[in-house]
Order: C-alpha cells, then structure tokens, then sequence
C-alpha cells in the first residue's frame, strides 16, 4: 500500500497500484464525465444510429419495461411531476408559449393537405369534443372575452352564420321561428332556444308542415318565400307577455301552425283559418 497525491486535487491518496491510479475518487469520477461529454459531441450520428437500432430490436420489452414501472410507481411519478411544475412554471410557461408558435403554422399545413382524409377529420373532431367537455367554462370565458375585444369581426361571423343557416330550409325555418318568437315576447325570452319555449324541436315542425302540403307546395318555394308560416289563429288574437303563459302555448303550438301560400297569407290578414 503506498500513499500519493491527487494529480488534480492534490489531496492524499491509498493505492495499491501507484501506476494504476493517479486521482482521487471525486476527481476521477469528473474526468469520466468530462470524457463522456467529449465522445458524444464527436460521435453524435453513431450513438443516435446505435440507439435507433437498439429500440427497433427491443421494441416491445422497452415498452412493457416501462409500462411496469409506470404502474409499480405511479404515486412517486405524480409526486415528482407535481413537484417539477410547481418548481419551473415561468420555465414550462415560455416553453409551450413557444412550442405554440413553431407549431401553429405547421398543424395548419397538415390539416390543409389532409383535410380530406377521413380519419384526420375524424381524430380533429373528436379531440375538439373532448377538450370542450373538459374545458366547457374556460372556453365560454375566453369566448366572451374575444367577442368584446372583436365586436366588428364577431358581428360579421354571427351574419356570415345565420346567412348559411338560411340557405337550407330547416334553417331557414329554426331562424324565423327564432325571429318571430323574440319579437312577439318584446324581450322576454332571455336568450333560450325556441325549441324549449314551444315544447317540441324543429325536426318534429318540419314534419308537422311537410304533412300539409299541396297544390304544389315545397321548401324550394319556402326558401324562395313563395310560401309562408303562418298561425291558423293570428297572433294578434293572443295576449301574452312570458313564455310560461297559456296564451303563448296555445299561439305557439304545431296545430296552430300550418304553411300557405304568400297571396293567400296576405289576402287573409288578421282573419281565423280553419
């Protein structure tokens, strides 16, 4: 056993092989890092190749591997993850920050080049479906919050929506139901859908109209407001002033309803039609 000197620290060393060994544990321990460092600086594209090659060949036994320790440690792995994010949130912050950025331009391209591939179209709607149910109160806030920073933009998406809506007949339909409602209520429907107010959903007045058609009669004409919507019993034979009254059920209810045609609707006036 001989004693020496640390050839970095300088400090006393015991060894039985003075030729072997020349540093202290600490220091050797530093050079091995530093000359790890050093060789995967030099020979990135072979330990990368190595890799590779290892994970292709252990595939599956990395992946059970893993998928063990996973469940073998899962409060340990939560406790860890709570602890980084409460440690480094500026950090975690200014990286999605950027992420977002780099990849905002990159999601926009795929989905432009594989917007008509089904199952890309599927997993887009299903992911926006999920994160909205998780997120149902975030999203209505952070809406809120673009329309009243956005109100020229907003107003115009809300023209541009109700003018599609009314190129179909169903929606051309729902709108004047909606229309004629909210004027009839002079502000007192509060922002509720129609459907809930009268007591049956669109597809059933569809129907109910549909039944009575005749001498020709279509949506096409509908559409093209050849034909009207029009009360049986005229509006102006009701008071009502709430949703909840029995005058507003009875105006409002599909027998009282019925299509005719635009002259006949007009020449008739403020008249009962049986």
């Amino acid at each position: 056993m001989k004693i020496i000197k640390c050839k970095i620290c300088n400090i006393d060393i015991i060894t039985e092989n003075p030729n072997y060994r020349k540093y202290c544990k600490k220091c050797q321990l530093i050079r091995h890092k530093k000359c790890d460092k050093k060789y995967r600086e030099n020979h990135t594209k072979q330990i990368k190749e190595k890799r590779r090659i290892y994970y292709e060949t252990y595939r599956e036994w990395i992946k059970e591997k893993h998928k063990k320790y996973r469940l073998d440690h899962k409060e340990q792995i939560k406790e860890r993850s709570k602890e980084y994010r409460d440690n480094h949130k500026e950090g975690i912050k200014q990286y999605r920050e950027s992420r977002k950025k780099e990849n905002s331009d990159y999601q926009k391209r795929y989905y432009e080049i594989n917007k008509h591939k089904k199952d890309v179209i599927e997993k887009k709607k299903k992911y926006y479906k999920l994160y909205c149910q998780r997120n149902r109160e975030k999203k209505r806030e952070w809406g809120r919050m673009w329309r009243i920073n956005n109100l020229e933009k907003a107003k115009e998406i809300g023209r541009q929506s109700c003018r599609k809506r009314r190129k179909t007949p169903r929606g051309t339909l729902d709108h004047r139901m909606e229309v004629s409602i909210r004027k009839s209520l002079k502000g007192m429907k509060r922002g509720k859908k129609w459907e809930k107010l009268v007591g049956y959903t669109i597809d059933e007045l569809v129907e109910h109209l549909e039944k009575q058609f005749k001498n020709g009669m279509s949506w096409t004409k509908f559409l093209d407001g050849e034909i009207h919507l029009d009360h049986r019993i005229p509006k102006s034979w009701f008071y009502y002033e709430k949703p909840e009254d029995e005058e507003f059920k009875k105006c409002w209810a599909l027998k009282n309803l019925q299509p005719l045609e635009k002259l006949e609707n007009l020449s008739k006036g403020n008249r009962y039609s049986n």
